[in-house]
């Protein structure tokens, strides 16, 4: 904390109250962070963030001034070092852990595959595999001509890789699941929305990294708005009662494009234990397996 304030304000800025874009805080392991300032219409107070890539954000209301922020940068010093704390404890964990699953469980479709790996020599061609039964197969290029080969057949993915590489085949099993996602999601979503009566006109699967789904509406309000949901393909792998919230939480949001009071009284009606599955929802993400997380990085909780 020694010359912070020296160090963060004494250089120029074209007004007296023009914030820094960034902010530099040397933590008590003598970790810099140099953390990006970020103004939110929406925050309504100041926010520490680390994402799973280890980039730092700080979150300020609009209405914050360079007087307000001298003020709170001891506490925002002490918010870092504890965010900072949880991503290295997230990421020393999963750094012990990369090893690839026995089996993925897909409670949306009932089915769970279980995973076979196999390395193949370099003169085998990956794509030629003629495995019976074979429903789908899934080509995954990486870095110095390494290649994963997904075989899908009836209860079994078999990974066939052209050297040991668990990162490589983890993208994979991603590309896969997404795949799935793409046929099975939204289906899914549009049977739940004929049964609340909510009309939507297209229905997406993205590999959002920090948010479980989305909604948008585009156009005027009435019949010529068009409306549109995202889901995380990793919602494939929530349970169905977390799933189904989920969806209902999107939905919702056709009717009410905020999180105001007449919004959870609307997803109540839909999803009666909503406050519990919010909760749920959190720590699935954080407990997500590595091999699920954007870039295998450490996971942080989605975006609401």
């Amino acid at each position: 904390m020694k010359n912070i304030f020296a160090k963060m304000f004494d250089r120029p800025f074209a007004r007296q109250d023009t914030l820094p874009s960034t902010l530099e805080f040397t933590l008590s392991d003598g970790t810099v962070l140099t953390a990006e300032v970020r103004i939110s219409q929406r925050a309504r107070h100041i926010q520490s963030k680390i994402d799973y890539r280890g980039h730092a954000t700080l979150v300020l209301p609009a209405d914050c001034s360079v007087p307000l922020l001298r003020s709170h940068l001891p506490d925002i010093q002490e918010s870092f070092e504890i965010v900072w704390k949880k991503y290295r404890t997230i990421l020393k964990r999963q750094a012990n852990s990369c090893s690839l699953p026995e089996s993925i469980a897909l409670p949306a479709v009932n089915e769970t595959f279980h995973i076979k790996v196999t390395t193949v020599q370099p003169h085998d061609r990956l794509q030629d595999c003629k495995e019976e039964n074979v429903i789908r197969r899934v080509l995954v290029h990486g870095a110095e001509k390494h290649t994963v080969l997904v075989v899908e057949s009836p209860g079994q993915l078999l990974l066939m890789q052209s050297n040991d590489n668990p990162r490589l085949c983890a993208r994979a099993l991603q590309c896969w699941c997404r795949i799935k996602a793409t046929c099975c999601l939204p289906a899914f979503l549009e049977r739940l929305a004929t049964k609340g009566g909510f009309v939507i006109n297209n229905v997406s699967v993205r590999d959002q990294r920090g948010r479980w789904g989305s909604c948008s509406t585009r156009g005027n309000k009435g019949a010529s708005a068009s409306v549109n949901i995202s889901l995380n393909w990793r919602t494939l792998l929530l349970p169905v009662p977390l799933l189904e919230h989920l969806c209902w939480h999107e939905l919702c949001h056709l009717r009410h494009m905020d999180h105001s009071p007449a919004y959870h009284e609307e997803l109540a009606r839909f999803s009666p234990h909503w406050t519990q599955y919010e909760k749920a929802l959190q720590n699935v993400w954080r407990d997500m397996p590595w091999w699920a997380l954007p870039e295998n990085g450490p996971a942080t909780p989605p975006r609401r």
